[in-house]
């Protein structure tokens, strides 16, 4: 099995392509972040020729999902040529790259042989774009408007796993969270959305990788992070 590259094509079915009617997509698990889509329109069956709206050649590669808000689609992807990591805009009626911007260049460090340098799903919360990746010695946290330009750059930490990285940031009040947990200096954090000021920041017990995506649910009228970690320990 080889790495799926977003270099092959990016295709958009014709009935989910229409972003009057469509519902938003911001990130990894939809707008609900469960996953689900109230969508009723979508066709059932579709080939290289039926239910096709368009297709687009992009550059570079990566295993991200494609994020779509009103009338734009966001994608990200790693350019191995020249080692950047890149924010891509298209939109979403014609497939038309509106602007692909670089906003990190660095070593992609080791990784595993089906994972990439763009494997994290951006979010969005209709103003700004976020997107995280890492290189051989860190981990980095960018966001953008719907222009392409920079608002602000952090880097939360160091990152180091044979693996790679893959999780997603999530958005949740003023902040995005962000899962650093890695089989080096371990965290997850939460920074503020205008400005990537760091709210919060929680330190496991355990220093393994975790590629999970935070979900965030409310129990008994708590709001509640759940991810998957490896065993907690005592810290001496």
């Amino acid at each position: 099995m080889k790495l799926r590259s977003i270099l092959l094509l990016l295709t958009l079915i014709a009935a989910c392509v229409d972003s009057t009617n469509g519902e938003d997509w911001p990130g990894w698990r939809g707008p609900r972040g469960d996953g689900i889509s109230l969508e009723t329109s979508a066709p059932l069956s579709w080939s290289a020729t039926e239910n096709i709206g368009w297709r687009t050649r992009l550059p570079g590669n990566g295993l991200s999902s494609p994020i779509v808000l009103g009338s734009r689609v966001f994608v990200t992807a790693g350019d191995s040529s020249d080692e950047t990591r890149r924010v891509i805009c298209l939109d979403a009626a014609t497939g038309e790259i509106l602007w692909n911007v670089s906003v990190h260049q660095g070593p992609g460090g080791t990784m595993h042989r089906f994972n990439s340098t763009a494997s994290s799903t951006p979010v969005s919360d209709g103003k700004l774009v976020f997107a995280t990746f890492v290189d051989d010695r860190g981990l980095y946290v960018v966001a953008l408007d719907f222009d392409g330009t920079i608002v602000w750059a952090k880097n939360p930490g160091t990152f180091y796993s044979n693996h790679g990285f893959a999780a997603c940031p999530v958005i949740y009040g003023e902040g995005v969270i962000i899962n650093g947990q890695q089989d080096g200096e371990a965290f997850v954090c939460m920074l503020r959305r205008t400005d990537g000021h760091e709210l919060w920041r929680h330190i496991p017990t355990t220093n393994l990788r975790s590629f999970s995506t935070p979900l965030l649910t409310t129990v008994e009228g708590e709001d509640q992070l759940i991810l998957t970690a490896g065993p907690a320990r005592t810290r001496r």
